[in-house]
């Protein structure tokens, strides 16, 4: 077993103990909504079907499909191979019922809890958030992977664009390069806007929005590597130079991020970053529209989570997360830069 994962199931279960919780569980049904925290504690992607039982005290069982059974050998913890899903619900029902068992909340569904309908349940999501939150050696490895290839991939696709090539050509060209550097694909739907879209945050890539010669063209994107997520957004301008005013904007968010760079300690909470980053958009004239930044990791948005209503949270050493102060002109255009970071050893490095 991986000594980082074994130390990690200890401290799910010394939370368990304390809170007088008999084991936690972990589903995966279908593969379009997979527990992040399987693989977390395991070591196993992509495993549907299946299921992770940690008592509070004992050993761990990851129950899987019998076609899985070879691929899950690997796991961290003991794995149980069964011929039929159902089965061994009905079973683990059987041996759950009338104890006190934690869920991940976000992922434990509707369809989850009448299969164990008589199991007294628990969501315990904000501890297994907090307990991820903070990043062992092997997982900054693997998002500064992530990071390399997600710049690589940026740099590469703004060097090829030209005017004419649409939005949906941009974001396939990027994800090419990333599945030709080995990743294990997006770490969300990619977005590119151009023009006048750039002011949108969220806008989606248009098969029909043709790029043009001095086009602002924004891209929001992130590779994948070995489960661990980057996210990066760059802005640019095809064939052309920015404007006197997309240029001041641009050194705002740039001076804005670095400012809250610098202000991100061991300690601050998670709050008062994102205070400090919409006061400086509001110091400057501009409205903010979005919170300053959030942790990455197995999922693309973790803890920390620098929302102005998050007040119980404190940034720690160890923890990954983005910058990306933004500043949006409906109709005309919107600048964003954001980078991926980690704090250490009490200082902020970009990643």
């Amino acid at each position: 077993m991986s000594d980082w994962r074994r130390k990690k199931i200890k401290e799910l279960q010394k939370f368990l103990e304390k809170s007088g919780i008999d084991s936690a569980l972990f589903v995966n049904r279908h593969a379009y909504l997979l527990d992040p925290n399987v693989f977390y504690f395991t070591g196993v992607d992509f495993l549907t079907s299946c299921f992770l039982v940690v008592p509070k005290d004992g050993d761990s069982k990851l129950y899987v499909p019998l076609l899985d059974y070879e691929r899950a050998e690997s796991s961290a913890v003991e794995v149980v191979a069964f011929e039929k899903f159902k089965h061994v619900a009905l079973m683990l029902k059987r041996e759950l019922r009338g104890k006190k068992v934690g869920v991940n909340g976000s992922y434990f569904t509707l369809g989850h809890k009448r299969l164990f309908r008589g199991v007294k349940l628990t969501d315990i999501s904000d501890f297994l958030y907090s307990l991820r939150s903070v990043k062992v050696e092997e997982e900054i490895r693997r998002i500064r992977k992530a990071v390399k290839i997600t710049k690589k991939g940026l740099k590469e696709v703004f060097e090829w664009v030209k005017p004419g090539v649409s939005e949906t050509q941009i974001k396939a060209r990027l994800e090419y390069v990333f599945s030709n550097e080995g990743t294990g694909g997006t770490a969300f739907p990619t977005i590119v806007a151009s023009g006048k879209k750039t002011s949108q945050p969220h806008s989606i890539p248009s098969p029909n929005k043709k790029v043009k010669k001095g086009d602002l063209l924004l891209i929001d994107c992130g590779a994948k590597y070995k489960g661990y997520s980057a996210d990066i957004t760059r802005v640019d301008v095809v064939e052309g130079c920015f404007t006197k005013e997309q240029e001041e904007v641009m050194e705002i968010v740039k001076t804005i991020q670095k400012e809250a760079q610098k202000f991100i300690k061991p300690g601050v909470k998670s709050c008062e970053v994102d205070e400090l980053v919409r006061g400086l958009i509001m110091e400057y004239g501009y409205e903010p529209f979005h919170s300053a930044g959030h942790g990455i990791g197995l999922e693309i948005h973790e803890s920390p989570s620098f929302k102005v209503d998050n007040k119980g949270e404190v940034v720690k050493n160890g923890m990954v997360f983005t910058l990306e102060p933004g500043i949006y002109l409906p109709g005309e255009f919107g600048i964003r830069i954001e980078d991926d970071f980690l704090l250490l050893n009490g200082k902020v490095k970009r990643i």
